[in-house]
Formats: C-alpha cells, sequence, structure tokens
C-alpha cells in the first residue's frame, strides 16, 4: 500500500511555527511522507519538526527551484534550497508562479500533483501588507491549483490571513480539524 503525501505549503519567510511544528510532527507520527517547496519559513520549520521526530517511516521531500548556472548546462537549486532537513530533493525548473499567464506551468503543479492531501498555512507576515498582497500569491496559487485538480485541501490559520483565497476550501484554526481532515482524505 502508498504511503500517502501530505504537503504542507505557506510563507517562504516566515515560520508560522506554533501551526507547522506540531502539524509536522502530528504528519511523522502518523507514518506519512511530508511533501514542501523545501525552502525556509513555514517549510524550514515543517521539515525539521517532521524530521525531529524519532522512530519515523515517512521521508521528507522538497520541489526545489533551480537556476541554471552561468554558461553551463547544470542546474542547481536557488539560493536558500534546500533546507538543511529535505531527504529527497526533486529539482524543478519550471517557472515562478508569478506568471502573468493564467495557465503558466510552475514548480507549485509539481506540488499539488504529487501530494495526496495538502494543508496551507497562511503566506508572509507582512505590517501594513493586506493578506491580498503579493506576499501571499505563492501559497494562493497553490490552494487555486489544489482546487482546479480536485485535490483535497485545507487551510490551517487565522481566517483573515485567507482573504482573497478560493471561499470553496475550507478554513479552520485547529489542529484536530486538519487531522481530521488529512486521515478522511487519506482513507479514501
Amino acid at each position: 500500500m502508498k504511503k500517502p503525501i501530505v504537503g504542507i505549503m505557506g510563507s517562504g519567510q516566515d515560520s508560522w511555527s506554533e501551526l507547522a511544528v506540531p502539524l509536522a510532527r502530528w504528519i511523522a507520527e502518523s507514518g506519512f511522507h511530508l511533501l514542501t517547496g523545501g525552502g525556509q519559513g513555514v517549510m524550514a520549520a515543517a521539515s525539521e519538526a517532521f524530521c525531529g521526530v524519532e522512530g519515523r517511516t515517512g521521508q521528507c521531500i522538497g520541489v526545489l527551484p533551480v537556476t541554471r548556472r552561468v554558461g553551463e548546462r547544470e542546474f542547481v537549486p536557488k539560493e536558500g534550497y534546500p533546507n538543511r532537513w529535505v531527504e529527497i530533493a526533486i529539482n524543478s525548473a519550471m517557472g515562478s508562479y508569478q506568471t502573468n499567464d493564467a495557465d503558466g506551468v510552475n514548480r507549485n503543479f509539481i506540488n499539488i500533483l504529487t501530494s495526496d492531501v495538502l494543508v496551507a498555512l497562511p503566506g508572509s507576515r507582512r505590517s501594513g501588507l493586506s493578506s491580498n498582497a503579493s506576499v501571499n500569491s505563492g501559497t494562493r496559487n497553490e490552494v487555486e491549483l489544489a482546487v482546479r485538480f480536485g485535490k483535497p485541501i485545507i487551510l490551517l490559520g487565522p481566517s483573515a490571513e485567507f482573504d482573497g483565497f478560493p471561499e470553496v476550501v475550507e478554513r479552520t484554526e485547529t489542529i484536530t480539524r486538519v487531522q481530521e481532515f488529512v486521515l478522511a482524505a487519506v482513507k479514501d
């Protein structure tokens, strides 16, 4: 039987550790794999917490943005990637989610289509900027892709942090509800 892959999406700057750490530990204790974008912020906090669980059987997967070395054919992860806890690195030269093309293919497609179930934490905490600002565009893009492809996804965090996100996606502030959601999704 295939071991479920739980994707945690969220800020590349802010860790949201009060949410990411207990969630990632629970994912590890449940015997699931963890998938993130392999960078800093939520991705690093979740990866570190996941890998810190003794006796876990799942792996920490990171889908990394890469860049071509000048004058060479070699692609290397962008600065800050992977965080040191990524055990399986998947390099992707796909474009940025900030493309003007609504159907533009980016590495978020890999994150969403590889995960069996997804949990999105808030984007960056930036004073003076609303959640609708571009600081949330990567996480919002991942949520929109999950909806587009019918992937089970739940938002974890303060509701105000998800302004402008698709209304059809359930929002919660409790890890307990996320656990119920994930278990129901991987059971199907």
